[in-house]
């Protein structure tokens, strides 16, 4: 900022120098002093600006994360319902391959009590062959 108010009183002296009238020099100093007061970039303006952007940042990314969240809760009630619905399918053909693995041994151990009856009546003599 020092340096900016150094060069403007060398333009002053600049236009005092090359005939322009005191007041007037003056008039055009103080407008410039004026614009650079009222639009420069000083570090508290640029420190104010940042922090209002970060704020406006932080709570648009609190908006869009409650937004997220809430889709999640949605979509977690529904893949709580889904998953019950197919752990209630996988217990039943669970219990479904239970009674036919039931139904299975009965079968096969009354087919093999059935060979070894036919075998040892074969083997009795009990049976004849023709």
């Amino acid at each position: 900022m020092q340096r900016t108010v150094r060069e403007i009183e060398a333009m002053s002296e600049r236009l005092e120098a090359s005939g322009m009238p005191q007041q007037e020099s003056r008039a055009v100093i103080a407008a410039i002093a004026n614009s650079i007061e009222k639009f420069a970039v000083t570090p508290e303006r640029l420190r104010a600006e940042f922090e209002r952007n970060n704020e406006l940042l932080w709570k648009r990314i609190d908006e869009r994360f409650s937004e997220v969240d809430a889709r999640f809760e949605s979509t977690e009630v529904a893949a709580d319902a889904r998953f019950k619905s197919v752990e209630g399918r996988l217990d039943r053909i669970e219990s479904l391959l239970e009674k036919m693995l039931g139904w299975m041994v009965t079968f096969f151990v009354t087919f093999i009590v059935g060979l070894m009856g036919l075998f040892g009546t074969l083997v009795a003599g009990i049976w004849p062959l023709a």
